[in-house]
């Protein structure tokens, strides 16, 4: 008797076996006991419930998304900023993760400015702002390909449209080109503080240094270097030392 019809059956079977593992799965259960908790306004638990479920699976933009909500729904606005500032990374054009990013970011303490561009500049790098290395790597050979094979056919057919189109489209693949190198090679990280208040020193001892400024939960700054337990970062011209625990690395 031939075994061919039973193949499906199997392919099916494992399958279904893999999906009923991953539902079950522990991330997966701590995820949706975050959000019934967070139904009943048990907020700290949720934020347990969230990390927990973060630390045993890998990040999504809906996790992170959620975890950061719930964090503002705690009063927890540098842990908020941080994990929603996480999410925006993942999923740049979700509406819903920029307006919490927004609202989190006007409950900051300190007066940060940040770089603004006027709204001709804005329109030019939203895509720049709004899309990830690997998708501005993928946008950049669909606009290549088809630009130049588009070129290619004007060229040969005498299309004088054709090439114009090409070019253009070239063009544009090569601006998303420059957008992920330039992402890439970028050896500055952003961080958000996480804890109520932090104290930035001089330098890498509490006691051997003086203290230089305080920042609160939600400031954003630059990272500059990370060592034995502290980060130099950077606000504005000041430069300075704070604890690992006191800040959140993007």
């Amino acid at each position: 008797m031939s075994r061919r019809p039973i193949q499906p059956v199997l392919a099916l079977l494992v399958l279904a076996v893999g999906l009923v593992a991953q539902t079950n799965s522990e991330p997966v259960r701590d995820f949706y006991r975050a959000r019934d908790l967070c139904d009943r306004q048990d907020y700290p638990a949720a934020i347990a419930a969230y990390e927990q479920a973060l630390a045993g699976g890998e990040a999504s933009p809906e996790l992170l998304f959620n975890l950061g909500t719930t964090c503002l729904f705690a009063d927890e606005n540098g842990k908020g900023l941080y994990y929603l500032l996480l999410a925006q990374r993942l999923a740049p054009w979700n509406e819903d993760v920029a307006h919490n990013v927004a609202a989190a970011r006007k409950r900051a303490v300190d007066d940060i400015p940040r770089p603004e561009h006027n709204p001709l500049v804005a329109r030019i790098l939203i895509l720049h702002e709004r899309t990830t290395p690997r998708l501005a790597f993928v946008l950049f050979t669909g606009f290549f390909v088809i630009g130049f094979a588009l070129l290619h056919l004007g060229v040969l057919g005498r299309q004088r449209w054709w090439s114009r189109i090409g070019i253009l489209l070239v063009v544009v693949g090569l601006s998303f080109a420059v957008s992920a190198w330039q992402r890439r090679d970028d050896p500055r990280d952003a961080g958000v503080i996480l804890a109520a208040k932090a104290s930035v020193f001089s330098g890498m001892a509490e006691e051997k240094h003086l203290l230089y400024f305080e920042l609160h939960a939600g400031a954003e700054v630059e990272v500059l270097e990370e060592q034995d337990g502290w980060v130099k970062i950077a606000v504005g011209d000041k430069k300075g030392y704070l604890r690992r625990e006191a800040i959140g690395i993007l």
